[in-house]
């Protein structure tokens, strides 16, 4: 996981606590499952992590990490951001 990922850790579990009646955070990782559970324990994550292959990184054309997406009841995207989550609390205010 890179390095600017596991900064946002803490930061993505306390919107996920503050926005709980809101939102539903769910972290797809391409690490391997130990490395990704010794972080979710460390970081104690309140939001599961589902682990992925690379392949989801190309079909939602991820190009920096971490990179969010706020995608809405109906499954559409509504808001992508690139390692900037005020774009994300932004979209939630609304």
């Amino acid at each position: 996981m890179a390095g600017w990922c596991r900064v946002a850790l803490p930061k993505v579990n306390k919107l996920q606590q503050k926005w709980k009646n809101k939102l539903r955070v769910i972290g797809i990782v391409t690490e391997s499952k130990k490395t990704v559970q010794k972080l979710a324990d460390y970081n104690k994550l309140v939001y599961p992590n589902i682990i992925a292959d690379k392949s989801i990184l190309a079909k939602y054309k991820v190009k920096g990490f971490p990179t969010y997406f706020l995608i809405d009841r109906d499954g559409k995207v509504v808001t992508v951001s690139y390692g900037d989550l005020s774009k994300i609390k932004t979209a939630l205010k609304n």
